[in-house]
């Protein structure tokens, strides 16, 4: 078998954001907090997301990633996000996200997430215990 390293001259990605999504309180009556603009851009190209969700042993985390260009206001549970990535329960999840040339995931507005229990616009839940999401971004 036979390997190979080679060294880039320009990083795809120089921007890794990390945001540590507070578990909301046991009753879960209170909405998640929607992270806004973690990328600190208003355009780039998403490469990496990491969940961190070892913390929920038996809740599943939906990261719902909304471009802030077409969703300047988020409203849980009603927002559509423009992609969900999940970590089951007790795991740590990481989407390595690639498109064609060699891109990301183009977006327009910064990255804004929001951690819950279900995926997709519906669903008010945020966890119980703390989330950290990593995203590696241009």
């Amino acid at each position: 078998m036979a390997s190979s390293l080679q060294t880039q001259n320009d990083p795809v990605a120089g921007k890794l954001a990390e945001a540590t999504i507070s578990g909301v309180s046991a009753s879960k009556k209170d909405p998640p907090v929607v992270e806004t603009n973690i990328t600190g851009a208003s355009s780039g190209y998403l490469f990496m997301v990491d969940i961190d969700n070892t913390s929920n042993p038996d809740e599943d985390a939906y990261i719902c990633v909304y471009d802030s260009s077409g969703s300047p206001t988020i409203v849980v549970g009603t927002t559509t996000p423009d992609y969900v990535f999940l970590a089951r329960g007790g795991t740590r999840k990481v989407y390595s996200v690639f498109e064609d040339a060699g891109q990301g995931i183009p977006f327009s507005g910064g990255l804004s997430l929001v951690a819950k229990t279900t995926g997709g616009a519906g669903g008010t839940e945020g966890l119980a215990n703390d989330v950290t999401i990593r995203i590696l971004s241009s």
